[in-house]
Parts: C-alpha cells; structure tokens; sequence
C-alpha cells in the first residue's frame, strides 16, 4: 500500500471526541460540597431544569390521572394518562361510526423543556433511540395543551420524530457515550440514564481535574486554573461559552449552523473558539432576517444590536443575566437597567425633561419587548435586538404556525464575523450553499471548486455533493461522490443509506442490492437499510425472500410504517389478501396521513370485492395526495363496478389531468363514456388509448363496436 495513500486513509478517521467531562468518577453534583448556594441557585434556572423525568410536577398535577387534548387540523385525540408512577401518551381518530381506530400509545420517559414556556416529552425506544411526542404543554395563560412545534399541520411527523445529538447538546448535560459515537454521520442512540438538565460543565469545563486538585489539596492557584471560570475569559470566549447554545440564525429548513466535521457533536469545550467547533449560517435576504423572529434567538438578535457591536466587548450576557439564577429574578432587570443608564442616563435624563421619554426605568418595555416567536407560537420571549424604537404592530399577537421548510438563496455566514485565513471556512460556505437544498444550482459548482482546490478527508462533504446531485436528478454523479465518500469512510451511514436511493431511482435494482448488503455488513441491524432492501427484493420479484427481510425489520421495530407497507406489497403480489391488507392497515394505525397504504389498501378491498371499503380508501389516499393519479384511477374503476358510472368518468377525467399518458385511465374513460351512450366522446377516447398502445387487439375490437354501434344511431354519417 502506498503510505501516503495509507497515511490519509487513517487521518480521515481521526476527530475530536466526546468523552466523560468526570472521566474520573463524580458528577455535577459533586460541585454541592463546595458551591451549594450556587448550585441550589442553579437548580432552580430554566437551564437546570431543562431535562427531567415525568412526575407530577412537569407532567400531570398532583391527584390528576389523565388529561386530552384535540387537534383538529389532523383530527386526531391525544390522552396523556398516569398509571401508577409511569406516564404515557396515546392517541386515537374516530370513524364515522364514532369508533375508536388507529389507536397508539407510548411511554414517556423523559420531560424536555423547563415549564418557563413550555415542555415537550420524549419516547426512548429500548434499542436507545429518542422520539419526539407530538403533543406539548405550554405555560401561557396559565398552562394548556398543544402540538408540538411544527406538529401543528395535518400531515405531522406523529411519534416518528427522532431526537439527534444536536437536540440533546443545547437542552441538556452531555450524555455519557462510548468514545466516537457522536461523530458525524452516527445514528443517535441514547443511554437510558440521561443527566437531569444542564449541568455545571456546560459552561465550567470538565471538571474532573478540579476535583483531583480539590481533593489532592493543591494550591489554591493549580485549584482556580484546573477549572474554566467564564468571568476571567475575554469577552469574545466569554460570549461564546452562552452562543454554543443560544446562537441559531433560524429553524426553517436553512443549514443554520454546520458543525466541523472533525468534531463530535459533545466536544464542545468553554474557552476554545467557537468556530473551532460550529459555524453559524444566515440567509442573504437580510430584510427578511431582520422580520424573522425566533425563540432560540437570544443571542442571534442580540448580535445584531447596535448596543452589542458599539460596546467593543463591553457588553455580554452576562452584563445582564447571571447565569446561577432565573432570568426572571429582580436581579437581572436591575442589571440591565444599570448597563443601560451607563450609556444612555445623561440622554434619557434630558428626554425625560423635555417630555419625550417615559420616566419610567424599565427600559426593557420598549427597547427589548416580549414578543411572540414564529417558530413556537404559543411562546413569548424577549426581543434580545435592543431597538430604538419597538417593532411595529401587535407583538403579542397570535400567530398561527407557519409551515415553510426552506429559506432559498445565497447562504452567508453569520458567526464568527471577519476574515477567513485558514480557507477552511470557505469550504464550509460553500458546503452550506447546497446542505437542505438551500442555494442548490449556484451551490453545486461552487462546492465542487472548493473539494477540488482542497481535497477534504472527511466523507460528510463528498456525502453532501452527493446528495446535492441527488436532489438535482444527477444520479449517476450522485452514486459517484457516495462512493468517493465510502472510500474515505466505509462505515458512513447516511452515504450507504443514500446510494442505494440514487441506485434506485436510475433503476439499477442490482447494483442498488450490492449496495444495501454492503450496508447491512456494517451495520446488520439497521432498520431503514433493512426496509430498503425488502423493497429492493420486492421489486426484483423476489417475494418471499422480501416478505422475509421485512417481517425481520419489524421485529427489531415495529413501529415502521414504510416496512408494513412494503410488507404488505410484499404479501399483495402473493395473493394473501387478508395478510397484506392487515400490514396496510397497521401502517396506517401507525400514520393515519400515509398516502399509498390507504391506496394500497384500497387495492386489497377491491380484490376483495368490498366495493365500499375500496372507495372510502380511494378517496382517504386522494385527500392526502391529490397528484397520485393510479388513486384517481383505481376509485374510477371501483366506482363504475358499483354502477356510479358518471362519477367514475369524473375520476378517470381527473387521473388524465394529472398524467395524460395514463392507459388505463385512458381505457376505463373510453370504456365508461360507451356505457353511458356518448359514443364520439368515448370513440376519441379509445383512440387516445390506442395511441398510447398502438394495434392492442382490445382496443381496436372495442373501437371498431363502439362505431358499429355509432353507425346505427339515427342520423349518424
């Protein structure tokens, strides 16, 4: 083997790690025995209490067993329910006979949120994955139930939204991980005990040399430097120790922040600089970033701020916040005032006078109002853009919850400001044009100059080229820059996974299998390659060997919506109407908005010859995708076996709206528009059809009946 060549191979593994911040014994707690009025303090901060497990003070009240809640955009009920000292959410829909269906229920384990705006809950899986549930509790107007953010919309995730690394960094201590595990392209698996929210370390460092010299009785000096204490750092370490979590340019799809692919999402130490470990990403549009309004925007607006720029370091969070208390004490707003009459008194003092100022002291009122975040309708949060003047409009206003996935256009880095004399954050720019499809035509050359000029090691930017071909339809470039990604690191999930869809879309059903064997290789229990490859061998007619990959899949998860439903294909097209209509069926229990399991679904009531359940099916998949013509097609076809003949040609009109060179919508149109007598309708229709097959044997006999019958019409030419 060539060494250089060697020599790369090894260096493209090497990033930086998240290991135990004790690595040497103790815990946070163990800052108690020296530290007790801060820590109690701490305790009792929105930071402290970010993370928990359920009890009656986060989750039900004290004597209360159950409480519901209603969504009627997705028409669906949600009961969170105590029984005995666990909790649980379920949900369930009513038919139309008022019967309970699609009925699912899951543990909460975990309380992720303080309460000072609102909780949300989590779901461990026993295999370590975190999920979302979608129904939250908010504390505005006293407390009431909601969906969770971005859950309010029909067509919500459900109990499919998985927790990342990433989520857990900012709303909790860091979780103890085998070395590696939170390196970047790692499925996120959590331990079952968590850390109960954020800890002294977050902000402190590791602390297990501090607890060595403590104990070891070291000199006082070798005690304060075994410790990062944020007071003694400059100002930029200082404000970035509070912008590792509270510095995100937005939630709406734009890649916000890009972590450096060498680093481990809990790697993150205070006092290194921050972009050694995250850049921050901002759109171009800057009128629209200023009308953007967010609830993890403390320290995005508050960069944005004259105040903040002018005081060349002067003013940080801290100037304000203390970070062992709640923001909400007396302290803070008596340390903002005092940070703004250090500026402003004389200013305000000679407004005042002259009647042009309130003499009110609480500047916070105009100059930093509460508004309501866009993101998190129900929260309202301070407005950290300390403004002259408060934006227009009702702030307080409600808001109904917007559902736009991407912020197209230039990407532009946002943090930290000033030159790049590294180049390496010029990859990362150009890395960022394309991540989400944000900037996506003018990103693809762009990053293909930079991987070219400086020939990255890490597979994550070839990945990302990848699937920016992906996205563009290129799937033979695709396939390409997955497999230059795999040769710098053959274990890279999300390439393995995503070459396999690339493979699959330019119909190399073969190589697509090569691929998804080599995956599961690396990693055997891997539910979404698992599922793909049941598809792949479905596709590939071999049934019972899919039938068999699928039924493993949901042995080690049952609650996979897409492996019913490929299991159900699966069983279709080997004739068990009664097996595959059961797999469709509990896909939809699953995801009561799962388009083609209602179509399908409605397939196997046909073969069954229930007509009413086929319809009902028919019109439940066409209601979710209004585009999928076979639904159009199919409801047709059921429809004129009952005798609805005139709505069937209704059905099939539409099918040929969305895909004109349908047949058999083509042929079921002709077909229909015969039996209800419009002859010279029907004859064009059958002809469009015999374009679309030219000399089918049915056609022509169909036709060449159709005109005899035409022909004998009085006053027919």
């Amino acid at each position: 083997m060539d060494v250089r060549h060697h020599f790369a191979v090894w260096c493209c593994h090497l990033v930086f790690v998240s290991l135990p911040l004790f690595s040497q014994g103790g815990s946070s707690e163990d800052c108690n025995s020296c530290h007790q009025e801060i820590y109690d303090s701490h305790q009792t901060t929105g930071m402290g209490r970010a993370f928990s497990l359920p009890d009656s003070t986060n989750t039900l009240e004290e004597g209360q067993e159950e409480a519901t809640y209603y969504h009627p955009a997705s028409d669906r009920h949600y009961t969170v329910a105590r029984r005995a000292s666990s909790y649980y959410l379920s949900r369930h829909q009513l038919n139309e006979k008022g019967k309970t269906i699609n009925r699912v229920e899951k543990e909460i384990h975990y309380v992720l949120g303080s309460g000072n705006r609102g909780r949300t809950y989590l779901h461990r899986a026993p295999w370590g994955a975190l999920y979302q549930l979608p129904v939250a509790w908010y504390s505005e107007d006293g407390g009431h139930w909601g969906m969770s953010p971005g859950y309010d919309r029909p067509d919500h995730k459900g109990f499919s939204r998985r927790i990342d690394y990433s989520c857990m960094f900012c709303h909790n201590a860091y979780p103890q991980l085998p070395p590696g595990d939170d390196a970047n392209g790692k499925d996120p698996l959590f331990p079952e005990e968590l850390p109960n929210g954020i800890d002294c370390q977050r902000c402190h460092g590791p602390g297990a040399a501090h607890l060595k010299a403590v104990r070891s009785r070291a000199s006082k000096q070798a005690i304060r430097e075994s410790i990062v204490n944020p007071s003694r750092l400059d100002p930029e370490r200082q404000m970035e120790v509070c912008l590792q979590c509270h510095l995100e340019s937005t939630t709406k799809g734009l890649p916000a922040m890009i972590r450096n692919y060498d680093r481990g999402v809990f790697s993150y130490r205070p006092g290194e600089p921050l972009a050694d470990y995250i850049l921050h990403f901002d759109a171009s549009d800057q009128e629209e970033a200023e009308a953007r309004f967010e609830v993890n925007h403390a320290g995005y607006r508050f960069l944005r701020s004259a105040c903040f720029r002018e005081s060349k370091g002067r003013l940080t969070c801290v100037t304000c916040h203390d970070p062992h208390r709640p923001a909400s004490a007396p302290e803070s707003r008596i340390a903002s005032r005092d940070a703004c009459n250090r500026c402003h008194a004389s200013h305000v003092e000679s407004l005042v006078a002259a009647g042009e100022h309130p003499a009110d002291e609480d500047c916070l009122v105009c100059h930093m109002p509460r508004r309501r975040t866009q993101d998190v309708v129900h929260a309202v949060m301070t407005d950290h853009r300390i403004a002259r003047r408060p934006p227009a409009g009702d702030l307080l206003a409600s808001l109904a919850e917007s559902h736009q996935e991407v912020i197209l256009g230039e990407v532009i880095r946002y943090y930290p400001p000033g030159p790049d004399e590294s180049g390496r954050i010029e990859l990362y720019e150009a890395l960022a044009q394309v991540k989400q499809d944000a900037n996506l035509k003018p990103g693809i050359p762009r990053l293909e100059k930079a991987l070219k000029a400086q020939r990255p090691l890490h597979a994550g930017f070839y990945f990302e080229l990848g699937d920016a071909y992906l996205a563009e339809g290129r799937f033979q470039d695709a396939v390409r820059l997955h497999q230059d990604a795999l040769r710098r690191q053959r274990d890279y999930l999300p390439a393995l996974r995503n070459q396999w869809v690339a493979l699959s879309r330019q119909g190399s059903l073969d190589q697509g299998l090569t691929v998804l064997r080599n995956t599961l290789a690396v990693k055997p229990d891997d539910t979404v390659s698992l599922t793909q490859l049941g598809y792949a061998l479905l596709e590939s007619g071999r049934l019972a060997e899919s039938t068999q990959v699928l039924q493993s899949t949901l042995r080690l998860d049952p609650d996979l919506p897409d492996a019913h439903n490929n299991l159900g294909l699966a069983l279709a097209r080997q004739n068990l109407v009664r097996q595959a209509t059961e797999a469709f069926q509990e896909a939809i229990r699953l995801e009561p908005n799962f388009a083609s399991a209602h179509y399908n679904l409605g397939l196997q009531h046909y073969a069954a010859r229930a007509a009413g359940p086929a319809i009902a099916s028919f019109r439940r998949a066409i209601a979710l995708a209004p585009e999928m013509a076979t639904a159009h097609t199919n409801l047709g076809a059921t429809l004129a076996a009952t005798g609805k003949v005139e709505e069937a040609v209704e059905a099939f009109r539409r099918a040929l709206e969305i895909e004109p060179g349908l047949l058999a919508a083509q042929v079921n149109l002709g077909l229909s528009l015969a039996s209800l007598g419009h002859l010279r309708e029907a004859i064009d229709a059958i002809r469009a059809a015999l374009k679309l097959k030219p000399g089918d044997e049915f056609l022509m006999q169909q036709l060449e009946q159709i005109e005899a019958k035409l022909g004998k019409e009085p006053g027919s030419p």
